[in-house]
């Protein structure tokens, strides 16, 4: 099925304007790879092209780093109705950690004092885990349990 040249442009238009080929193809009731195919055909198809979707979502990955990460990759994801493995790779892209940023807090509030229990709840993790990342940044472990009566 050929596309009307007024189609064609129409196409292209709405490409150069930012709108994505399944959006486009939802709007002209045609599919995705008709509308591939014009794009190619005028020469502005771009494989590599990055969508406003994937750059919205560095965006919000980067921001949330420069906060120093207030909200959790499934927290963000939920916000932006993804699964949390886009804002994983997001960040890695980017070469943002999540896990060195929550290591290096959960350590520094365990070498403050704060209660393990606390940081337990706060970070999602077990006593175990938080003690190694302690010794393995050199704090050292306070002694657990209750005292000997």
């Amino acid at each position: 099925m050929m596309l009307f040249p007024q189609v064609r442009r129409d196409i292209v238009r709405r490409y150069l304007a930012g709108e994505t080929p399944v959006a486009i193809a939802a709007a002209l009731r045609r599919s995705h790879t008709r509308v591939r195919e014009a794009l190619k055909l005028a020469g502005v198809w771009d494989a590599n092209r990055p969508q406003r979707r994937r750059a919205a979502l560095d965006a919000a990955v980067a921001a949330n780093h420069a906060a120093g990460w207030p909200e959790t990759p499934s927290q963000l994801a939920a916000r932006l109705g993804l699964t949390r493995w886009p804002v994983h790779a997001a960040a890695k892209r980017q070469g943002l950690s999540y896990l060195a940023t929550r290591k290096a807090e959960v350590v520094r509030r365990y070498a403050a004092g704060d209660k393990v229990e606390a940081i337990m709840s706060e970070y999602r993790t077990d006593a175990g885990q938080i003690r190694k990342w302690a010794r393995e940044a050199g704090v050292p472990i306070r002694k657990s349990g209750r005292p000997k009566a």
